[in-house]
């Protein structure tokens, strides 16, 4: 469109984020292009909040059961194969403990992230939830790794 400018854009990780700035002076947009119609002109940022709640609430918790199995995974085959004074480190007290965390924070964050799916399986607009969802997973995540 005429007057419309696309700023450079940003790729954290060198991973394909089409995210960056754009600017426009004059533009015009025919009410054909409107996202949802000429209805739903003026409601762009609830359109954007509502994409970014449903990104954010699958993604994050995601990323962080990826994380928790691949951990809890490698650190209890380590913990097998590793002795100490003949021993298999996984029979320590310690070891244990930090292993039952790491399970449960797992399984817990495997458990939000179901029930995230099925709300956005449902159609329904979980803003509030997805806050929730990436804040307690991120951290649990963090926990575990």
């Amino acid at each position: 469109h005429e007057g419309f400018r696309r700023g450079p854009r940003h790729i954290p990780l060198s991973a394909a984020f089409m995210n960056g700035t754009v600017e426009g002076e004059d533009v015009w947009i025919p009410m054909t292009s409107i996202l949802g119609g000429q209805s739903r002109c003026g409601f762009g940022w609830n359109m954007f909040v509502e994409c970014l709640a449903e990104g954010r609430g699958v993604s994050l918790p995601a990323g962080s059961i990826g994380a928790a199995r691949s951990v809890v995974a490698g650190v209890g085959a380590y913990s097998r194969v590793r002795k100490q004074f003949r021993v298999p480190i996984a029979e320590f007290g310690g070891i244990q403990e930090a292993m039952a965390k790491a399970g449960s924070d797992g399984l817990i964050t495997i458990a939000g992230g179901d029930v995230m799916n099925a709300i956005v399986d449902n159609h329904e607009a979980p803003m509030v939830i997805s806050s929730v969802m990436k804040q307690n997973c991120t951290e649990r995540g963090r926990r575990i790794v």
